[in-house]
């Protein structure tokens, strides 16, 4: 499912799946209501990708109760704005996936495989903007190379396979923590 106000993008979204080896049979809505109807009526949708700013959704809370009423299928957000607030907002209301516009078709499928296969996407520049908020480059490196991390990994990752002390930085990062709350709480 594919909720977008956006022609343009809905048909570039549905374009690269098609275009891709999901074989994808993509629905699509142009409002959050239209999105929300779909689901009560439709079985078997497989994952439901929302942009963030289309009518009837004005707050990433929406998207908490859509979780709770179909707590199986994934939730993608697809979004212009891509500043951490917003990102870590989305990922505290369960979201499986944040799909910056920017990105290109084949990462935007990348993403989408990503979150299929029962991982948390978020954009490789994420890791940046935390990055961004610590005071010395001895800090970004001591708080775990982060950007490295995502770069490394396409930014999708399993979050049993993290270790426990990255599990704390991103339980922490989750409650919106900034990251030098976080160096000063786990004593890095």
């Amino acid at each position: 499912l594919i909720a977008d106000d956006h022609d343009l993008f809905r048909i570039g979204f549905r374009y690269a799946l098609h275009d891709s080896d999901l074989n994808a049979d993509v629905i699509e809505a142009r409002d959050f209501g239209q999105a929300v109807s779909i689901l009560k009526s439709t079985e078997g949708i497989d994952l439901a990708s929302f942009d963030l700013r289309m009518p009837g959704l004005n707050d990433p809370r929406s998207l908490a109760g859509v979780k709770l009423r179909w707590p199986k299928i994934p939730i993608v957000v697809t979004s212009a704005h891509d500043d951490r607030d917003t990102i870590l907002d989305c990922l505290r209301q369960g979201i499986s996936g944040y799909l910056p516009k920017r990105l290109t078709a084949d990462e935007l499928v990348a993403a989408i495989k990503d979150v299929l296969a029962g991982r948390i996407f978020v954009p490789s520049f994420f890791a940046d903007l935390e990055a961004e908020e610590l005071e010395s480059p001895a800090l970004a490196t001591a708080a775990g190379g982060a950007s490295n991390l995502a770069e490394e990994s396409n930014a999708a990752f399993d979050p049993s396979a993290l270790t426990p002390r990255q599990q704390d930085v991103f339980r922490l990062l989750l409650e919106g923590r900034s990251t030098k709350e976080i160096c000063r709480d786990l004593d890095i």
